[in-house]
């Protein structure tokens, strides 16, 4: 019985950590597919997928797995330690996906609505949110990672859209602890 901890959109147990315990649904051919749509020539690994080795099993009947752990339970941890000290706490969601920088963007739009005209929910209020985000490098890129630029758009978009920042904490965390190539913030 595997007891796993998801740091995956969806939970899903063939795609956290690759799945080692859980039945792989994928085949040969989707492999190949793979090779096709990115044009990859890769002989070796076309003949070896073409040679009638044996998939992947497809079923262990003896296998069995339960999730206990994900961003959902972060979040909903969370909300519950906020709200057990008197703060309103609400999770937009544990499925968002996309670039950082337009997450943050996202972010910023729904404080600053709430702070303008007091929708979706009246201040105060902790925003949480969940998901997966990503970085497109591009060359020359600096440091950080995911959690940075996504601070660092939210940032940007609140001071660009309002006249103060004054009241509004930000925290972007990973649950698996890293953050690209940045190190750990020095301390004053």
């Amino acid at each position: 019985h595997s007891l796993i901890l998801s740091d995956v959109v969806g939970d899903e147990p063939a795609v956290i950590a690759s799945g080692p315990t859980v039945p792989d649904p994928t085949t040969h051919a989707d492999a190949l597919a793979v090779l096709d749509r990115y044009g990859l020539p890769a002989p070796e690994a076309r003949a070896h997928l073409r040679s009638g080795a044996p998939d992947t099993p497809h079923d262990l009947p003896n296998a069995t797995w339960e999730v206990i752990g994900s961003n959902r339970t972060f979040l909903d941890a969370a909300r519950t330690f906020i709200e057990a000290r008197g703060l309103r706490a609400v999770i937009l969601g544990d499925t968002f996906t996309g670039e950082a920088r337009s997450l943050g963007a996202f972010h910023a739009a729904v404080i600053h609505s709430i702070r303008t005209h007091g929708t979706p929910l009246p201040p105060p209020v902790v925003l949480l949110s969940g998901g997966e985000a990503t970085v497109t490098l591009t060359p020359g890129a600096g440091r950080g990672g995911r959690n940075l630029e996504f601070a660092l758009a939210l940032l940007t978009e609140l001071a660009v859209t309002g006249p103060s920042l004054r009241g509004v904490h930000a925290l972007s965390a990973g649950t698996d602890g890293q953050d690209g190539s940045s190190p750990p913030p020095a301390r004053s």
